[in-house]
């Protein structure tokens, strides 16, 4: 079995709207309740390291602890929704992007949300660029509050392919708390505040447990109290768990294929596998991604760093027809 995203645990176990599958403890009640164990195999134990700008360990934290400015879905055509931003407007040539930030949000400490952290988190990759995961800063040419809780994002030519990445790839973290580490890029960042749905309650290099923040941003959200995330260096132990009936079996990964170099007018970026949650009607969900077609022309991404985090490398499916919730 290989490693998976929480996301797709939260999906094949019913726990998160157009879901399949059911687990234990859980009912119609609106207040997080129950307790979702993933059973996975691995090659290593946790190392207990949630830095969202570190590659190998992003998908444990960004998502579930950090949240990006909207949700891109790959799945439906790219189309986006607003999450930490509640709308953006394109300026003229679209070589400017302004951003209105979401009110009354707060991170897991209490502390507001605003636009200073958006501002600080896009120049705090341009100060590091090993931050930048995906060349963000190789079209972006400024990012300043703009006033009246807006964030004005400048290019150095038109940027509408790189939307995806600049909205949906970037976490939002706290000013207050990042701007006093020296080397965030070698940082672990082993009790992560964010103002994404769990806190990282507890980690061992054997079990990670997430917990419902009580500080969520979204009423009636996350519907799962718990989520127990094991590491099982072999596929028996694993396996022993899942006929046990303690556990929530993954779909595997299906092959991905590579992205090209350029992309043309209407096309959709290619995303990065992770696990991300796009709010329905009614109730949250979390969206499995694959590449869609194309992505935009961006500099070379710079070599892997030593990993903090065994992390997943593909959110999954469902393994049987799912069940809408609407």
């Amino acid at each position: 079995m290989r490693r998976v995203t929480i996301a797709a645990a939260l999906i094949t176990s019913g726990l998160l709207a157009g879901a399949c599958g059911t687990a234990h403890g859980l009912g119609p009640a609106s207040a997080p309740h129950g307790v979702l164990t993933i059973a996975n195999a691995g090659n290593s134990p946790w190392t207990c390291g949630f830095n969202p700008f570190n590659g190998s360990a992003s998908s444990l934290s960004l998502g579930p602890v950090y949240e990006p400015l909207a949700f891109v879905n790959a799945l439906r055509s790219g189309k986006a929704t607003p999450w930490l931003a509640t709308s953006w407007r394109w300026g003229p040539e679209n070589r400017s992007l302004t951003f209105t930030i979401r009110k009354g949000v707060t991170f897991s400490d209490g502390t507001p949300m605003t636009a200073d952290d958006v501002a600080f988190s896009f120049d705090l990759i341009r100060r590091h660029p090993a931050l930048d995961l995906y060349g963000v800063w190789s079209v972006l040419s400024g990012v300043r509050k703009a006033g009246g809780g807006r964030v004005l994002m400048t290019f150095k030519r038109a940027a509408v392919p790189y939307f995806y990445y600049i909205a949906d790839d970037v976490p939002v973290v706290p000013r207050h708390i990042w701007s006093k580490i020296t080397r965030p890029a070698a940082y672990a960042d082993a009790h992560p505040v964010g103002t994404g749905a769990f806190l990282v309650s507890s980690c061992t290099p054997k079990d990670i447990t997430y917990t419902a923040s009580r500080r969520y941003w979204r009423p009636g959200e996350p519907h799962v109290a718990k989520v127990v995330y094991p590491s099982f260096e072999a596929n028996d132990p694993a396996n022993t768990m899942l006929a046990a009936g303690s556990s929530s079996p993954m779909a595997p990964r299906p092959a991905v294929p590579p992205p090209t170099t350029s992309c043309g007018s209407g096309c959709t970026p290619a995303p990065r596998p992770r696990w991300a949650s796009p709010p329905p009607p009614t109730s949250s969900a979390i969206a499995t991604r694959r590449p869609t077609g194309c992505s935009p022309p961006m500099r070379p991404r710079p070599a892997p760093r030593p990993s903090t985090s065994s992390s997943p490398s593909w959110s999954g499916t469902c393994s049987r027809p799912c069940r809408s919730s609407r």
